[in-house]
């Protein structure tokens, strides 16, 4: 059998975890609500990139210019967050396409968890994501954390339980970053060892449900090499 990480291009997973910019498409002024999450702990954890709020309703948002699209963003920008309903996200991120965006976290639900309808629309996110060469998180997902880049793709709770109160510098936002990884990872992994995972890419903490009744995840995922 040929070894799939023979020919894995870990290379282009670097616009997910070390992206240039990072575009928040549904981007809110209120840190608790979905598309405001992303954008607070972001600011909070000293990302240094680019952090653009895309929402055509708004002239700033969290105290950053907000964007009436992605492409009026004039800066590089490797990673987008989708905050959508599920009916906006694929025009989201086929304009993410346009734009030359190379990942994207889609944190949007309502789709093949809904049945045939939301299967559809999910199918529309495959084939745009395959078209365009395009990585995708979720949809229907907590989204990630690097603490390494100061990056948060996610709407999770626990960033406000370790906030970067003071501002120490990168090594202290990396600390505290770090905290809320292990937190998050030991909440989510359900079965098997869990060890504190080493500052990406060096390992990831992944929360994974059955699709369907009677799936299991493949063999390999236990044994996937070090990119490195």
């Amino acid at each position: 059998m040929t070894d799939p990480s023979s020919s894995f291009d870990f290379a282009s997973l670097r616009a997910l975890f070390e992206p240039r910019g990072v575009a928040v498409i549904g981007a809110s002024s209120d840190p608790t609500r979905i598309g405001g999450r992303p954008i607070q702990g972001s600011k909070a954890w000293g990302y240094a990139q680019g952090l653009y709020p895309v929402n055509p309703g708004h002239a700033t948002i969290q105290g950053l210019p907000s964007f009436r699209t992605i492409g009026a963003i004039a800066k590089p920008v490797d990673l987008a967050v989708i905050a959508l309903p599920a009916a906006k996200a694929a025009d989201a991120l086929r304009d993410c396409a346009d734009s030359g965006v190379r990942a994207a976290v889609i944190l949007s639900a309502g789709f093949a968890e809904l049945g045939r309808a939301g299967a559809a629309l999910q199918q529309q996110l495959v084939d745009i994501a395959r078209g365009a060469g395009i990585r995708i998180v979720g949809p229907n997902c907590m989204g990630y954390l690097n603490p390494r880049a100061g990056l948060v793709a996610s709407f999770t709770s626990l960033i406000d339980q370790h906030p970067v109160r003071e501002p120490r510098g990168a090594e202290h936002a990396e600390q505290r970053a770090d905290a809320a990884q292990h937190d998050l990872a030991a909440r989510h992994v359900d079965r098997g060892r869990h060890e504190r995972p080493e500052p990406l890419p060096h390992a990831l903490a992944v929360h994974v449900r059955p699709r369907r009744p009677g799936r299991r995840c493949p063999s390999t995922s236990g044994s996937a090499p070090s990119p490195h």
